[in-house]
C-alpha cells in the first residue's frame, strides 16, 4: 500500500510523504524525517518499549537515560538528573557513545524516543525503552 501522510513536527512544520509501507511498519509510529525511507524500517519490538514516570522513577538510578530534545526543549520543562542529552538529529552520529545496558530514551511528549528506539534497535541495543508520554508526562507526574 502507498500511504500518504503528514508527519514528523518539531518545530519546523509538517513533512508530506508518500511511502510503500505495510501496516506494521505504521504501528511503529516512525515519524523522523531522517527514518522516512523505507529501507529504514525495522519490525516493531516484541517486548513493552513503555515505561510510564513512575516505572522510570523506581529504577532511573540502574539506567542509561538519553533525552533526544533539542537544547532549548530542556529550558521549557526541565531534565530529568542524569540524563545526557543529544537531540534526535544527532543521535545518529552519536548511538556508539552510548551505553547499550538498560538505554532509556525521553522527549517532550514521547514520539521522537519511539523514534530513538528504532535507532538503537538498528545499532544493536537489546530492549531499548522510552518514558511514554515523555517529559509532559513526567511533569505532570511529579510537579
Amino acid at each position: 500500500a502507498v500511504v500518504s501522510t503528514q508527519s514528523g513536527h518539531y518545530g519546523r512544520g509538517f513533512i508530506k510523504t508518500s511511502l510503500p509501507v505495510s501496516v506494521q511498519q505504521l504501528n511503529c509510529r516512525l515519524l523522523h524525517p531522517a527514518l522516512l525511507h523505507p529501507r529504514c524500517y525495522t519490525t516493531p519490538p516484541d517486548y513493552n518499549v513503555n515505561l510510564s514516570p513512575r516505572q522510570l522513577d523506581e529504577i532511573r538510578t540502574d539506567c542509561n537515560i538519553v533525552d533526544v530534545r533539542e537544547p532549548d526543549e530542556l529550558l521549557e520543562l526541565g531534565a530529568i538528573p542524569g540524563a545526557q542529552n543529544i537531540p534526535l538529529g544527532s543521535l545518529p552520529g552519536q548511538i556508539d557513545n552510548i551505553p547499550q545496558e538498560n538505554a532509556v530514551f525521553i522527549c517532550q511528549r514521547g514520539v521522537r524516543s519511539l523514534t530513538a528506539i528504532q535507532l538503537a534497535l538498528q545499532a544493536g541495543f537489546e530492549q531499548p525503552r522510552h518514558l511514554e508520554g515523555g517529559m509532559v508526562a513526567w511533569v505532570k507526574e511529579f510537579e
